[in-house]
């Protein structure tokens, strides 16, 4: 069983606009709006791939009840705890033309202590021994850095997987808890690590210090150069693919579900890092709130493994 939690989730506000002008009086042929977070999107992807998972998290005031309308349209089981404040409202706004995207987003509501030891006591009732939960996201203000660590360490002893998808110092301080996996993409860990990463070399480096020190798998996001996948003895490195750019948005988290999934299946490494590049390739080149296209899945899947094959890690990407 999978569950994620998100404890800053977000409206989504999805707009199409071609031949985006900053300043400028900008004329939009498309408008979406989808409850989101970066948990929510990890769930939604595994629910999509046939994987039973719960997303949990804190919803906040009128924009939390229109989060929450969302995911029962969209059939998601979900367990949210409801607290004061405001769910954030996230502006996606994206030239169609160039496939750019503008993030315009919220900070979010700050939780109280309360609110956030009621979700995790409910999510500690629920998981059992071989669950996997995937901490995502960023964290609210006035939530302490240390709280995914915290939970990472409470979540091993129930005999639980703990995956961490975040960045900055809840990364380094979860990073320490020795989570089985975490999904960081190159710049947030060389900020994490506070040095740049420019290289191959480097970025190898410094995945297998961190599996060296106890985190099972590191899954390094490289963006269009594709994907790094380190764990104790092993590596696969999966070019980026060629698609046409529906939406940058949720490629991350996609990538993510698609590992989660392609391992909880038995798939080898180099297999399950070829079908969550693929994921993550299909995510982009699809609508946000549309559905996958389970032929566009394998067609990618395919693509992701004959890459691989021609590929070495050292010309994955230059200083």
């Amino acid at each position: 069983m999978f569950y994620t939690v998100t404890l800053n989730p977000a409206l989504d506000i999805f707009i199409d606009a071609p031949d985006f002008v900053p300043g400028a009086v900008n004329i939009a042929t498309g408008f979406r709006r989808v409850s989101g977070g970066k948990g929510i999107n990890v769930a939604r992807m595994l629910n999509s791939l046939g994987a039973p998972c719960i997303a949990c998290g804190i919803a906040c005031g009128a924009a939390g009840d229109s989060l929450l309308f969302g995911l029962d349209d969209e059939g998601m089981s979900h367990d949210f705890v409801r607290s004061g404040g405001e769910t954030r409202t996230n502006i996606k706004i994206t030239d169609t033309n160039s496939g750019i995207t503008t993030d315009v987003n919220q900070v979010g509501a700050a939780l109280s202590q309360s609110a956030l030891d009621e979700l995790f006591a409910r999510l500690t009732e629920r998981v059992q021994k071989g669950d996997t939960v995937a901490l995502c996201g960023s964290l609210p203000k006035g939530v302490d850095d240390g709280i995914y660590a915290k939970w990472i360490k409470q979540l091993k002893s129930l005999g639980a997987n703990a995956a961490l998808d975040t960045s900055k110092n809840p990364l380094l301080l979860g990073i320490s808890a020795c989570p089985s996996i975490i999904k960081p993409n190159i710049a947030e860990l060389g900020a994490t690590m506070g040095k740049q990463i420019n290289t191959a070399k480097q970025a190898l480096k410094e995945c297998r210090r961190i599996t060296d020190s106890g985190v099972g798998l590191v899954a390094l996001s490289l963006g269009e150069s594709g994907a790094l996948f380190v764990r104790s003895g092993e590596s696969a490195f999966v070019p980026g693919l060629r698609v046409e750019v529906r939406s940058t948005t949720g490629a991350g988290d996609s990538l993510l579900a698609g590992l989660l999934f392609a391992l909880s299946k038995e798939y080898d490494l180099k297999s399950a890092a070829a079908f969550a590049v693929a994921i993550s390739a299909a995510r982009i080149s699809t609508a946000p709130g549309e559905t996958l296209e389970a032929d566009t899945i394998q067609r990618l899947f395919e693509e992701a493994k004959l890459k691989m094959a021609g590929v070495e890690l050292e010309n994955a990407f230059y200083e």
